[in-house]
């Protein structure tokens, strides 16, 4: 604690979870702690978001995701990843130093709203990321909708990928574990066992389900949630890669990102 109020003066509060809260801070003026790819010296009333962890309030379960998270981001430095500037350890907390989105996240509501434009847009960002991240052999492996986040309000945004917990590093053995969320988690992952596997493409499957929401105004593909995994039919479509295009929804959508989904 002392550490965090020598460096960081705490501006606002945005909110408070099981495990932790969230704030804005500002780096305190003329501390001349440096650090590597952070912006302090260039832009010293720049704000950032503290993640706030309580050790003793994380379940067991949840150990392994977050000391992965922090690890991976320590890895990466790319302009569609959020950016971990600092971490900085108690006895009983955590404290993250991370780049600050004010506009949201990705969200079913939002998508509605879309055009054509502003999803290709998202999506690109969404493609640079992962492109980044393959190219370190570094599979997200939970790409969906709550894990892109806005940078701002404004309608064409910059958008930043989080939530690094379920990540994995690939060293030319297909991964096993089922991991991820239903509704874009790609066929292979959730068959594992009987397709010998997955890898990095995984993440291109639920890139474009998201696609597919962003253009179809919220509309699902294949499953909503895992309550439908009990529906033979629906399973079937989605392990098949069945899905259709509402002649409604999709009119005035281009035959060319038609076939990007495709």
């Amino acid at each position: 604690e002392e550490d965090f109020l020598a460096l960081y003066d705490v501006v606002e509060g945005l909110g408070e979870g099981s495990m932790g809260m969230v704030c804005i801070v500002r780096r305190k003026k003329g501390f001349n702690r440096s650090l590597p790819n952070a912006p302090f010296e260039s832009d010293p009333d720049r704000l950032f978001a503290m993640k706030t962890i309580h050790i003793g309030r994380v379940p067991k379960s949840d150990v392994r995701a977050l000391r992965n998270e922090i690890e991976v981001l320590k890895q990466l430095d790319h302009p569609k990843i959020i950016h971990l500037y600092e971490v900085l350890y108690s006895k009983r907390r955590i404290y993250l130093v991370m780049e600050l989105c004010r506009g949201g996240h990705l969200s079913k509501s939002g998508c509605r709203k879309f055009t054509e434009a502003r999803a290709c847009f998202v999506f690109k960002q969404i493609l640079q990321g992962l492109a980044y991240l393959h190219g370190q052999s570094i599979s997200h492996n939970d790409v969906k909708a709550e894990n892109v986040v806005f940078v701002d309000r404004r309608v064409y945004s910059d958008v930043r990928l989080i939530d690094f917990g379920l990540s994995q590093k690939y060293v030319g053995e297909y991964f096993r574990r089922v991991c991820g969320t239903y509704y874009t988690m790609a066929p292979e992952v959730y068959f594992s066992t009987e397709a010998g596997g997955y890898g990095l493409q995984a993440d291109m499957w639920s890139a474009g389900v998201l696609l597919y929401i962003m253009l179809a105004k919220g509309q699902f593909p294949f499953l909503e949630s895992s309550e439908q995994l009990v529906d033979d039919i629906l399973v079937e479509r989605w392990r098949t890669a069945k899905y259709l295009f509402d002649p409604v929804t999709w009119q005035g959508v281009s035959h060319e990102t038609r076939e990007l989904v495709a």
